[in-house]
């Protein structure tokens, strides 16, 4: 993981940027430098610009890879210590920052309950407003998504939800998903068609993972919706909800359904 990041620092810093983060890094594996001096000043030496990276890490900025790249030099002689840190430069640091912090935190922590230190961090995150930080503790590898307690964990997927963001960048939301879950997803949805607003099509396939009373009959309503995204995800929920009494309405749309990719959704 260093290395691969030293590359696509590298290759999107420039000539020094690049020759910065791989003397610091190489300091920090020595044990010399200073992580508390180094990490604020990666965007300075690096830029902000694009990563480049593939998925999960898409969205990454030149200085997440670097400030990442720092916390693992550091981690390889000191782990314990570095997350300590790492706590610690979150708490102190300012936005990119904070990001960079969180985006090192699934690469610092190999319990698998989590480290209190860690998990102190990514509570602090997930309750801010600040729309790149709350990101980055929980999409794509967000250490949130595996380690945020149950509770902690639901309240982050309805704010998600409440963003806008899409649910499919929770890295294993379907294995983390729940009844209670399922029951706040419904009640948001009635929330917002009581204030008349619209609903994110991806929140019927979470909530039909584990269907409370009513929802199955509110996915067989949205067969009928006029926008066909609706249409194609309330069908790929109530395949999800596996409930036989939807069988004969989702048959009867499909022989009257004429958008052909939700016509075969129905018929999967």
């Amino acid at each position: 993981m260093l290395s691969e990041l030293l590359a696509l620092v590298s290759a999107r810093a420039g000539v020094d940027g690049a020759a910065w983060l791989d003397g610091a890094c190489a300091g920090l594996s020595a044990g010399q430098g200073a992580l508390a001096e180094l990490f604020p000043a990666a965007s300075r030496r690096v830029g902000r610009g694009p990563l480049g990276a593939a998925s999960p890490r898409e969205y990454w900025r030149v200085d997440d890879g670097a400030r990442v790249a720092l916390l693992l030099a550091a981690s390889g002689r000191e782990p314990t210590v570095t997350l300590a840190a790492a706590r610690d430069l979150y708490f102190s640091g300012d936005a990119r920052e904070k990001v960079g912090v969180l985006r090192a935190l699934p690469w610092l922590d190999s319990d698998v309950a989590g480290d209190p230190a860690a998990l102190a961090t990514v509570l602090d995150a997930v309750r801010v407003n600040q729309g790149e930080i709350f990101e980055a503790a929980l999409l794509d590898d967000g250490y949130g998504a595996r380690h945020l307690p149950p509770h902690e964990f639901r309240k982050a997927v309805l704010k998600a939800v409440f963003l806008g963001l899409p649910l499919a960048r929770i890295a294993g939301l379907a294995a983390r998903a729940d009844a209670e879950l399922s029951a706040s997803l419904l009640d948001y949805v009635h929330e917002r068609e009581a204030a008349g607003r619209s609903v994110p099509v991806d929140l019927w396939a979470v909530a039909a993972l584990h269907p409370p009373p009513g929802l199955v009959a509110k996915l067989v309503g949205l067969l009928e919706h006029p926008d066909s995204r609706h249409r194609a995800a309330a069908a790929h929920a109530l395949r999800l909800a596996g409930d036989a009494r939807a069988r004969p309405f989702v048959a009867d749309r499909a022989a009257r359904e004429p958008d052909a990719a939700v016509a075969a959704a129905l018929r999967t």
